[in-house]
């Protein structure tokens, strides 16, 4: 379990760079922030904001944590 656990995490966060970075060209500063949000960590968040020294962090953190924590409370339905 945790081995599939950490699958899931890396494969999430690196797609989430490639696609916002690279193909959807979202400033780094902000996709740093949407991983953390998609992740509710907001220890990743404070670390992504003392790197960039931007508020934009917060931004995209703000933007997808709603979302991605009404997800998790789904799914954890589902699985029971």
């Amino acid at each position: 379990m945790l081995l599939a656990g950490a699958i899931v995490t890396i494969t999430t966060t690196i797609l989430t760079l490639v696609i916002g970075y690279k193909l959807l060209k979202i400033p780094y500063d902000t996709v740093m922030g949407m991983m953390s949000g998609l992740q509710t960590q907001p220890a990743a968040l404070a670390f992504s904001a003392n790197m960039a020294r931007t508020e934009r962090p917060n931004l995209g953190y703000a933007t997808v944590y709603p979302m991605a924590m009404i997800a998790k409370i789904i799914l954890a339905q589902l699985l029971v």
